[in-house]
């Protein structure tokens, strides 16, 4: 307990956003080395990005809660292609596994 009394709260914090940082970097170069598709669970992800950015593009009147697969809620957009759909998947596998990482750290902080 002593240990961190003796850092304060603000180089810990530090110290939380450089261990971000550095796994940012090392999942980055992870990610980017593959070339395999999604498949399975992540192909549904993948999949319901595409079609509500699909229907985005071509002005198409449509309720986020519908678009195919409705298995999905329509959150996962948020996760995997906040931006826009890419048909690389490999910014969506660095997100994928990052944003819980970054999650998790705030949920420390709190």
């Amino acid at each position: 307990m002593q240990h961190i009394l003796l850092f304060g709260r603000g180089s810990l914090e530090q110290c939380g956003i450089l261990w971000l940082a550095l796994l940012a970097i090392a999942i980055w170069k992870h990610t980017h080395v593959t070339i395999q598709m999604p498949i399975y669970d992540s192909f549904a992800y993948y999949l319901k990005a595409h079609n509500f950015w699909e229907a985005v593009r071509i002005w198409q009147w449509f309720n986020p809660l519908d678009i195919e697969p409705t298995a999905r809620p329509p959150g996962t957009i948020l996760m995997s292609y906040p931006l826009g759909f890419d048909s690389d998947p490999r910014g969506f596998y660095f997100r994928s596994v990052y944003f819980h990482n970054c999650m998790l750290f705030l949920s420390v902080l709190i």
